[in-house]
């Protein structure tokens, strides 16, 4: 059956804390390619239990104190490089199943979760990536509220791998046979991914970020995340927790 409500999709370069309100009722996709959402959908298909974004290294080490005895990982990043005293970095070849599966992982990154907190109070919270796209696009197309992207950025900067990711859920949502509104910053979005759609490496590698991941020796982390629909599933951030829904 045909959806013929008109849906508003807007992109935020990144989080925009006066807009949290007007996104309470709204659909929220939640992106940060390099690296948070791509690890983070990574450890869920590898059979993470549950995964909790933090803000901060020492809440991660507060939340592993509390679910203990349960197993618990803690992982995240500062400066792109793994936080001392914690588990795991924020890599996405780290989560593996031999690692992460049936642990509950408390993740906390410089730009991703705290972009996943501050979508936290919306209606329904999505983590997407180059490796779920489709998946995402998917579950988009049921939707009868507004949709706002999340782009993550660098620290509170335009960053332009996760622009061109929002730009790729802009174009195939807008190749549905649904009619959307989009925002400037959406029909912007859209253009960038164009741009690099046949080469989403080289995307990574002209990125700031790609560009730095690389001078620390991680550039396989950019093929990584630049392979697309790779992943069925769609991470759900449910009272606090992702979780696959």
């Amino acid at each position: 059956m045909m959806i013929d409500i008109m849906c508003v999709i807007n992109v935020l370069p990144f989080p925009q804390h006066e807009l949290r309100d007007e996104m309470k009722n709204a659909v929220v996709v939640v992106i940060d390619v390099l690296r948070a959402t791509t690890s983070i959908l990574e450890a869920l298909q590898n059979g993470a239990y549950r995964i909790v974004p933090v803000s901060d290294p020492e809440q991660a080490m507060k939340l592993r104190a509390k679910y203990a005895p349960e197993p618990v990982l803690i992982s995240g990043e500062r400066a792109g490089l793994k936080i001392d005293g914690f588990d795991l970095g924020n890599s996405p070849v780290e989560f593996t199943e031999e690692v992460v599966s049936g642990k509950n992982v408390m993740i906390c990154s410089t730009n991703g979760t705290k972009a996943i907190l501050y979508a936290s109070a919306s209606k329904t919270v999505y983590l997407a990536c180059f490796r779920n796209l489709q998946a995402v696009v998917d579950k988009l197309r049921s939707a009868t509220n507004d949709i706002y992207i999340v782009c993550s950025g660098k620290l509170d900067e335009f960053c332009m791998e996760d622009m061109a990711c929002a730009g790729a859920i802009v174009e195939r949502l807008s190749a549905t046979n649904r009619d959307y509104q989009l925002s400037d910053s959406a029909k912007t979005a859209r253009i960038l991914y164009l741009n690099y759609k046949n080469d989403l490496l080289r995307l990574m590698q002209e990125s700031e970020h790609g560009q730095y991941l690389t001078s620390l020796g991680m550039a396989s982390d950019l093929d990584y995340c630049a392979q697309i629909n790779v992943s069925p599933l769609v991470p759900q951030l449910v009272d606090g927790i992702l979780v696959q829904p």
